[in-house]
């Protein structure tokens, strides 16, 4: 059995999403003149030769994240340079882009969970064990 233990608002001052997936990041597209619209550039595969894209591989004009991607959010908050990719929806500078609220929230915490998925994040023991820890605790009998 659990009660509520603490209000709601500290849950907000926990983030917690996946990381770790591969992760679309951006696109080439090109343009077809004659019908007067954009399609994907699908003759682009491998790594691109723009400093801003070099840690992404593309596959047919698609650039993914992975786990082996440099993030410049870490470098910027910790001083340290760090490999991360998204949940496979969402890529990672947004997914922690919450960390640039430390200076507003500074009881801020951040939990990355390693290859949780964001559309099954909800289904998963470790993420309802996080929420009970966070806002309930076990009544003594």
């Amino acid at each position: 059995d659990f009660c509520l233990s603490r209000g709601l608002g500290d849950v907000y001052k926990r983030q917690i999403y996946g990381i770790n997936l591969e992760t679309e990041k951006t696109y080439f597209y090109k343009v077809n003149k004659v019908k007067n619209y954009l399609s994907l550039d699908k003759k682009i595969n491998g790594t691109v030769d723009l400093p801003e894209l070099k840690d992404l591989y593309f596959r047919q004009g698609i650039g993914y994240e992975n786990s082996e991607t440099n993030q410049q959010n870490i470098l910027k908050f910790t001083g340290l340079a760090g490999k991360r990719s998204g949940d496979a929806t969402v890529p990672y500078d947004s997914l922690n882009y919450c960390a640039h609220w430390r200076d507003e929230i500074p009881e801020l915490t951040i939990l990355e969970l390693e290859k949780a998925e964001h559309r099954n994040i909800v289904s998963t023991v470790v993420l309802f064990e996080l929420l009970i820890d966070y806002v309930a605790e076990k009544v003594k009998k």
